[in-house]
């Protein structure tokens, strides 16, 4: 997608964010086609908080529509 300019605090609280993933290896590097968008949002006190719009990650997700079997089947 298209680079947009950042401010200096986000940016921060963006490598900050994803260093921390990487390090508990929640993300992984990747060289895949599709890219996330990252939001801020301000917190009451002030801070930023980090979010990922999934939204378009999930239309290019395979959907299983299946029902699952009862507890008591599987168990069994």
């Amino acid at each position: 997608g298209p680079l947009y300019n950042i401010s200096r605090d986000k940016l921060l609280v963006l490598r900050k964010t994803l260093y921390k993933l990487l390090k508990k290896e929640f993300i992984r590097a990747s060289n895949s086609l599709t890219t996330l968008l990252v939001l801020f949002v301000r917190k009451p006190r002030g801070e930023l908080r980090f979010y990922v719009d999934y939204r378009a990650l999930n239309t290019l997700t395979y959907k299983n529509y299946y029902s699952l079997s009862l507890i008591r089947k599987t168990l069994n």
